[in-house]
């Protein structure tokens, strides 16, 4: 069974990028903010997992945060962030793979 808060981290994930994509930073903030939030709640209150699961949700939530700094720090520039909302959507579609087979 899969813990919904992962779909949501990567819906909010791929919402980022398209936010972006259409210059709409404030709601590109918001929804990088959101699946921080819930890959955080997912790491400290969800199911139990392995160690590597537990270790690429780790690195998914580190790279949100950089993505949602960059874009505090860099008003110009989010081609980076788009990359990032890319890596973590296809890390969390990967992880929801492994969770449902």
């Amino acid at each position: 069974m899969i813990d919904t808060r992962l779909i949501t981290a990567k819906q909010d994930a791929k919402a980022a990028a398209a936010a972006l994509n259409d210059g709409d930073r404030a709601c590109a903030k918001a929804c990088l903010d959101d699946a921080r939030t819930a890959l955080c709640e997912l790491i400290d209150e969800g199911p139990h997992m392995k160690a590597g699961d537990r270790f690429d949700l780790g690195r998914d939530y580190r790279s949100l945060c950089r993505a949602l700094q960059s874009l505090h720090d860099n008003p110009g520039s989010h081609i980076g962030v788009i990359d990032i909302c890319d890596r973590v959507t296809g890390s969390l579609s990967r992880l929801a793979d492994r969770w449902t087979t």
